[in-house]
């Protein structure tokens, strides 16, 4: 979305998330082995659930009690998030009447939540799972979903307040007021105006601290935890927790981030003195926009290649036991048909070898077939999303058409997921173990995979067109033979683009290879402009997600792009035809 903010973000470079230097961070709790935890009934969704007693002051020890209870009886709870912080230096509480060892960061969220003068009932991994129970972690994983769902509130505990921290929540939380109000009366004017009011804030140089708090609060380590991306996305309510101030997750937080993203798409980076670097880099890496994104799509159906995505797009998220790279995201398929699925290939079991729960999820993500689909299906939106469609016209002009229902995407045709691209995923890092094939992802390791043809051109273009992906395994799943057509190499190439070249200087550099593609034909593939000029923008028009670019690109002319580049660095200019109208419209797919 604000890909032509990155060369500001690339001069301003971005911090790492603050994190602790023990090399326990995020262990679970295995401090408390003689601990006498009763049995859950699996069978029947029991939970336990931690009645934190009350206390006057902070200085009082924390006394709490566990209660179990069974999901179907919709018991009233609260439920928490958080970092579960190094279990090296553990602080104690008593619980049932026993010494129970928790992490500081629990702690610390413990005494913020307890209240004065009565008792709080939440839900605590680390205190209502036994951790040393692989029966029980396997079981109690796969309701998880379930568990932050039906949760009255979900408690997000970032931690302590930091510089401008409550400036920031108070922020966050007028704004959910305003858009509130805005949105229940059903006001026009008054949903203008709390947008253009963000926008206002945005120029002030009051607001300033501000924001950098709002990048300080997303660069905190929570959001670097692999399980948090369901939590926050399924959870009841969900409030994010600074110190003593607090603001709704999806209403406060992600409404900011997300009209802060909106207004900056309005304007002219160039032209607008009052660009504001902190946010710049924040909406561009930032983990909580991401799952809020998560959240607003829970209802669409989740399939192989949405956890293929998932697991390179949280790949850098932290998880000690690696096999929770891939169980962290498992709710979100959890729907009985989904479930089904990859449960052929794997199973949520902590006892099993992190390499065949890996080489499960190759196996899972490859089995879905290759399949048309409608362009609603391929961008992921649901059926009474606002939706835009194009037209172009037989003399090239450009229709629009704005609706609340999907009257663009009834249409199937073919859009090649290709499944084999989890192979791109593969070779990073150190393997699993020596035993590991060569094409098996680490999805424990944290640098990106690659982009296939398939991902770049938005799964719009293959060069294997209709062609079935056919692959086996030999040798007890240790050889993948795949079949395919082979790029044997590359002959001719020519000079590269600079990323924020102008129009003029790209113009160039496309006059270069279409001279090139004219020069250096070959007795299988003759030259041929048409085919040159649709590869050039991947079949796309403007956006690579939308529709199919128009004919008239497919016959451009080099002198008719040449011409638009030239006029585009007169902004007064105006076009002399409708080719060049679309020429000029091909720098903005460019």
């Amino acid at each position: 979305m604000l890909a032509r903010f990155s060369n500001f973000i690339g001069r301003l470079g971005f911090k790492k998330p603050s994190e602790s230097k023990d090399s326990a961070v995020n262990k679970p709790n295995t401090l408390n082995e003689s601990f006498p935890y009763r049995d859950l009934k699996s069978s029947q969704h029991e939970i336990r659930l931690v009645i934190i007693q009350p206390a006057p002051t902070s200085n009082e020890p924390i006394i709490a009690r566990l209660s179990h209870v069974t999901l179907g009886d919709r018991p009233l709870y609260e439920a928490l998030s958080y970092t579960w912080g190094s279990p090296s230096d553990p602080a104690t509480i008593t619980l049932d009447d026993h010494d129970f060892r928790v992490t500081q960061s629990l702690h610390s969220a413990l005494l913020h939540f307890r209240l004065p003068n009565a008792p709080r009932t939440i839900w605590i991994d680390a205190i209502c799972i036994n951790q040393l129970s692989i029966r029980e972690r396997n079981a109690q994983v796969q309701i998880m979903r379930e568990i932050y769902q039906r949760a009255a509130k979900t408690l997000i505990w970032i931690g302590p307040a930091f510089e401008n921290s409550d400036a920031l929540m108070d922020f966050m939380a007028e704004e959910d007021e305003l858009q509130r109000l805005a949105g229940l009366s059903e006001d026009a004017e008054a949903a203008d105006w709390a947008a253009a009011d963000v926008c206002r804030k945005m120029k002030d140089p009051d607001m300033m601290g501000v924001w950098k708090a709002l990048q300080k609060l997303c660069e905190q380590f929570y959001w670097t935890r692999m399980w948090i991306v369901q939590e926050a996305a399924f959870g009841g309510d969900p409030q994010v927790y600074v110190g003593a101030k607090c603001a709704s997750f999806w209403n406060g937080l992600v409404r900011v981030l997300s009209s802060l993203g909106a207004e900056l798409e309005l304007e002219d980076p160039g032209a607008a003195s009052w660009i504001n670097f902190p946010w710049t880099i924040l909406l561009t890496r930032n983990q909580a926009l991401s799952i809020g994104g998560l959240r607003k799509d829970l209802d669409i159906p989740k399939d192989a290649i949405w956890l293929l995505n998932s697991l390179l797009r949280f790949r850098s998220s932290n998880a000690t036991d690696p096999k929770d790279k891939v169980f962290a995201l498992l709710g979100f398929l959890d729907e009985k048909q989904s479930k089904s699925r990859y449960q052929k290939f794997f199973s949520i079991d902590y006892a099993a070898d992190v390499r065949d729960i890996y080489l499960g999820v190759f196996l899972y993500c490859a089995s879905q077939g290759r399949q048309a689909q409608t362009e609603s299906e391929a961008s992921g939106v649901g059926n009474t999303t606002l939706s835009m469609s194009f037209g172009v016209t037989a003399d090239g002009t450009v229709v629009e058409d704005w609706g609340s229902d999907n009257n663009w995407g009834d249409e199937p045709h073919s859009r090649a997921h290709g499944p084999l691209n989890i192979l791109t995923a593969a070779g990073l890092g150190q393997r699993l173990s020596d035993s590991s094939p060569s094409w098996l992802p680490d999805w424990g390791k944290n640098p990106g995979g690659r982009l296939s043809i398939d991902e770049l051109s938005g799964h719009r273009f293959t060069v294997s067109k209709q062609l079935k992906p056919s692959f086996k395994f030999l040798r007890g799943k240790t050889v993948l033979r795949v079949s395919g057509i082979r790029l044997q190499g590359i002959q001719h190439l020519g000079s590269s683009v600079a990323i924020h070249s102008t129009p003029v200087e790209f113009t160039q550099k496309v006059a270069s290879w279409l001279e090139l593609a004219r020069a250096k034909p070959s007795s299988v593939n003759p030259f041929n402009e048409q085919a040159f000029w649709r590869t050039l923008v991947l079949e796309s028009y403007l956006d690579r997600n939308f529709i199919d670019a128009p004919e008239q690109w497919h016959h451009m002319k080099i002198n008719v792009l040449k011409k638009a580049a030239e006029d585009s660095m007169n902004p007064g200019t105006q076009p002399v035809n409708d080719s060049n109208t679309l020429a000029s419209e091909m720098f903005l797919m460019l």
